[in-house]
């Protein structure tokens, strides 16, 4: 087996242009996905955030790269038919590791509802995946954040029990305009609300001047280009490597 870097890479080089190109279509990925195409940010629906997309993408493309890339039996198998079944099988397993990024919650002024989406699509094939949330049931709040977690809202419900919703994969604008459609209906929350997350005329006001405001942050921009141009590099160097280029 050959582990050189740039075998192991091909077609892709620091000395030919290719890379370049693809950093290039990469930052123009960027800016479709994160300065032209917004989200959907509004009331009833909440959706897993493009950053948190992107990052698993990059980390489940990645491994599934080096397995594939590296794998004995594929390096042995000449047939261009065999070759290329597996590189759709790749494929497959990527859609299927990624479900979980395609979490939506739907919510209306009384419950909400979890489900995972088979496919990115926003009419595709879903399945519930957590129990109803009933807004009535809840007798209190609290933001919960720590090494574990990625920051989450708990809700101590009226039988005792508790129910979680993550929010550190979710954009902000949704979780305030969630948060604003809990403290209209549920106004014994109003106060745990105030607590957790300041005035409820601050958390509007932050929804206007995001809903007005680009808000570019270059730190964000480097490493999401980076994830962008890794995605890119790995699928063409798996095509590559399947059909022998």
């Amino acid at each position: 087996m050959d582990y050189n870097r740039e075998n192991f890479y091909y077609p892709f080089s620091w000395k030919k242009p290719l890379i370049y190109i693809v950093f290039f279509i990469s930052i123009c990925f960027y800016i479709i996905i994160f300065l032209f195409h917004h989200e959907n940010e509004s009331f009833g629906i909440i959706n897993t955030s493009k950053s948190v997309k992107i990052f698993a993408a990059f980390f489940i493309i990645t491994f599934i790269f080096h397995f594939f890339r590296a794998s004995p039996f594929i390096q042995k198998t000449e047939s261009a038919l065999i070759r290329s079944i597996l590189l759709i099988g790749v494929f497959v397993l990527f859609l299927i590791f990624m479900i979980p990024a395609w979490t939506v919650k739907k919510y209306d002024h009384e419950k909400m509802n979890t489900y995972m989406r088979v496919f990115p699509f926003s009419n595709a094939l879903c399945f519930k995946i957590k129990e109803t949330l009933v807004f009535s049931d809840i007798k209190s709040l609290e933001y919960v954040s720590g090494i574990d977690t990625e920051g989450s809202l708990r809700f101590l419900l009226n039988n005792g029990r508790t129910y979680s919703i993550v929010t550190g994969n979710i954009s902000y604008k949704s979780r305030d305009i969630f948060l604003i459609n809990l403290y209209h209906e549920c106004d014994w929350l109003q106060g745990n609300i105030e607590r957790q997350y300041g005035p409820i005329e601050i958390i509007k006001k932050r929804i206007e001047e995001n809903g007005k405001n680009i808000n570019f942050d270059i730190f964000h921009c480097i490493f999401s280009v980076f994830g962008i141009s890794i995605i890119l590099v790995e699928i063409i160097c798996l095509i590559a490597f399947t059909f022998k280029i």
